[in-house]
């Protein structure tokens, strides 16, 4: 596994000044949590700002604080408290924040602070720089750091360069409103290239049909599952409501070893249709993919289609999805099978959302692991799905929306597999929580 530098706007610490020096303690949030294990056993350093401004810490403080943060093999980016102010309260989260999560009310009239968002990606800039070593992954997230990639470029050209953005992009038309955006996109561009096939519609865990539905629907093999992939390369055109485009990435999906990055590998293509007019989304994709599951090493050819309403019954949201999946798994004997599913949601009250499923699909679900090149006969069964389900949001605040949710799901499937499966019938009650400001994932 490479050495990997992670960068972000903020350390996975939290900094206290006291009064015989410095206390500086783990943070709990979700990039620190999520990355942990990738910048421990990567042995590589954690870039960002610790939180307190250079007015906040004495140098004696300062001094102590870097020796406490060289041994958890982090660096930390100094910023003056006019530098957060205008950087981080002012561009990243007064104009950034609101543009790409479709807050239209909050984007101010007059966009100010540029100067000081790129002042500072600069400063971040040099600090991996500093400590960059040929070999290193350099791994830069969020919209904070949007101009760093290519700032990297230009510093290290051979670097490799990734860039993870953990909330939505904004359509086109609200993009371009942006009076920076070009430098923005241009920073992006400075990244390896990244992107995910052009194969089936919106995957699941973003589509408004299933955005408050805890479970994996059966069909997300036929449908969706590509959309891990590694290594894609991506073009298109659009022309009115539709959009012509096709891809070549990583056929193979990742393994059980989810900690590093598996090397690209242009071995699988795909392409796609797509209609989009108002509420209305359609689609038709196929691909062939090549070895996609290391237990069975077969080419598949999939081929998907998809109708989905995101629109509104009077003034309540109602977002429904209906798609077909062809899993045609080239076997010499009989490894085609087919998936169906309808989803939705409807939002009953601003609290309260009515979401359901129902799938019809056949699974191989007893496959051995073959070796490359051995054709087999496959078993598929046939098994119905049905959920329902009601989630309840009982606090709305500037952290969050938190709320309850429960859901039934009842189950079809042919008598010899209750041997395995004695029960047709499951359940689930959790907790939810969901930042402020999450919106729609658009089609792409």
């Amino acid at each position: 596994m490479p050495r990997v530098i992670i960068v972000a706007n903020r350390l996975p610490v939290t900094v206290s000044p006291t009064e015989s020096g410095v206390e500086v303690q783990k943070s709990t949030g979700g990039l620190a949590t999520g990355l942990l294990r990738p910048h421990e056993q990567s042995g590589g350093v954690w870039i960002g700002w610790t939180g307190s401004t250079e007015e906040d810490l004495s140098e004696q403080q300062r001094k102590e604080l870097g020796q406490k943060l060289s041994e958890m093999r982090l660096v930390a980016v100094p910023l003056t408290g006019a530098q957060v102010a205008r950087y981080y309260e002012g561009y990243s989260n007064g104009v950034l924040w609101p543009l790409f999560h479709y807050l239209l009310d909050q984007i101010p009239l007059q966009v100010r602070d540029w100067d000081a968002y790129l002042e500072v990606n600069e400063q971040f800039a040099d600090a991996v720089a500093q400590h960059y070593q040929p070999g290193d992954l350099i791994w830069v997230h969020d919209y904070q750091l949007l101009l760093l990639p290519q700032l990297l470029r230009r510093r290290l050209p051979n670097a490799r360069i990734g860039f993870f953005l953990h909330i939505p992009f904004p359509s086109e038309e609200l993009f371009r409103t942006l009076p920076e955006r070009d430098r923005v996109l241009r920073g992006l561009l400075g990244a390896d290239l990244v992107g995910s096939p052009t194969l089936g519609p919106v995957a699941f865990m973003h589509r408004d049909s299933a955005r408050d539905n805890p479970q994996v629907p059966l069909t997300h093999h036929f449908l969706d599952s590509t959309h891990i992939t590694t290594g894609v390369l991506r073009g298109g055109v659009d022309t009115g409501d539709l959009t012509f485009e096709a891809s070549v990435f990583r056929g193979e999906e990742p393994n059980e070893n989810r900690l590093n990055i598996d090397a690209p590998r242009l071995d699988s293509w795909a392409a796609r249709v797509q209609y989009n007019a108002g509420p209305w989304h359609a689609q038709f994709s196929g691909g062939r993919l090549h070895e996609p599951a290391w237990f069975d090493p077969l080419d598949v050819t999939l081929l998907t289609a998809s109708i989905e309403f995101d629109g509104q019954i009077g003034a309540r949201p109602l977002s429904v999805l209906t798609a077909w999946g062809g899993h045609r798994e080239n076997n010499g004997f009989n490894g085609n099978a087919d998936g169906y599913l309808v989803e939705g949601e409807f939002v009953v009250t601003p609290r309260s959302t009515l979401y359901g499923r129902a799938e019809y699909v056949g699974k191989d679900l007893f496959v051995d692991v073959h070796p490359k090149g051995f054709g087999h006969r496959s078993v598929i069964y046939q098994i119905g799905a049905i959920t329902a389900g009601f989630l309840r949001d009982f606090s709305v605040t500037r952290a969050g929306r938190v709320g309850v949710g429960a859901d039934v799901t009842v189950y079809h499937m042919q008598d010899d597999l209750r041997i395995y499966w004695a029960s047709s019938r499951s359940f689930h009650v959790f907790l939810r929580w969901r930042p402020v400001g999450v919106a729609p994932h658009t089609h792409m």
